[in-house]
């Protein structure tokens, strides 16, 4: 999506606010997910809207299911008239392989919500690129239990069309002030979307992009920074705020990941932030996929608030 293609698509209707009580489908994109934390997710879910459970799939290996199980099953929670909003179970693997195949025609033209983080980054990217439509990159049902409530919570509050309340206690590393939509989420998963339909450099031309990892050894953050640089996407960007690094553990030379993201980032000379409370571990602060905002990096200060 160009610059210019973004621009018109960002005048597309936004997703419709839900109403207490509101059907709400999860769905298992990619990875096995614990029924007892799945349980938890639905009981919590369900003080606010009225959760379909994702239903008897049959686990396959790392995957919560067969492919044609997974596909079905988020098919169906995409096409149903009933269904205001489509929430993710978990992230893990699998998302990618079903990608292809998903039909959004009537998701987007519906106006449902679609939550998710972790690997259904590519679902949310896919949404955004095709569409220009705005998603959730928040806390995913089976992993409510070890979110932070006030995460949580302001979950919900978007889906019932709250204001998204912006981070005020951003770190800065490179100085600077833009506006752009806001979009991205696990490293790992956007650096393998280059070069495929979902991600092409001047799909995020002019974006504020948002960048997590987990559980990965700082080389191969800076292997993953690095397909970004040498597929323009780095280039096209605006700015870059970079969120937790969860589990990354220091290298045997003493190299760490926030190292590696703050080395790499600092060379292209746009505004960078650190420190959005959102990843793999307690925090996950959601935000509005695709919507406008401002980061100002300043002084000793950087915030990110939106701009509408």
């Amino acid at each position: 999506m160009t610059g210019t293609a973004r621009a018109q698509a960002s005048r597309l209707d936004s997703p419709v606010r839900l109403e207490a009580g509101d059907q709400v489908a999860v769905v298992c994109p990619a990875g096995p997910v614990s029924p007892e934390h799945l349980t938890a997710g639905l009981e919590k879910l369900s003080s606010r809207f009225t959760p379909i459970p994702p239903g008897d799939l049959p686990p396959d290996g790392y995957l919560a299911a067969p492919d044609d199980g997974r596909l079905a099953c988020l098919q169906s929670a995409f096409d149903s008239p009933d269904v205001c909003a489509v929430l993710a179970a978990r992230g893990g693997y699998g998302t990618t392989r079903i990608l292809d195949r998903v039909r959004l025609e009537t998701f987007v033209r519906s106006r449902k919500w679609l939550v998710g983080s972790s690997d259904v980054t590519a679902l949310l990217m896919e949404a955004w690129v095709k569409y220009g439509y705005k998603t959730l990159h928040g806390p995913m049902v089976a992993g409510f239990h070890k979110t932070a409530p006030q995460d949580v919570e302001l979950l919900f509050d978007l889906l019932t069309g709250a204001k998204w309340p912006g981070c005020f206690d951003l770190r800065p590393l490179v100085q600077g002030r833009v506006r752009g939509p806001l979009v991205g989420g696990n490293l790992f998963v956007l650096a393998h979307l280059c070069g495929t339909p979902t991600l092409a450099a001047e799909a995020l031309d002019g974006a504020v992009l948002f960048l997590e990892e987990v559980g990965e050894a700082p080389y191969r953050i800076d292997r993953c920074l690095v397909q970004l640089e040498r597929c323009g996407v780095l280039e096209a960007v605006a700015a870059v705020v970079i969120g937790e690094t969860t589990r990354c553990r220091t290298g045997p030379d003493g190299t760490t990941a926030d190292e590696v993201f703050e080395r790499q980032l600092a060379r292209f000379k746009r505004p960078v932030a650190r420190g959005y409370p959102a990843a793999h571990g307690e925090r996950n602060l959601p935000f509005i996929h695709g919507a406008e905002v401002e980061l100002v990096v300043e002084g000793g200060a950087a915030s990110l608030t939106a701009t509408a």
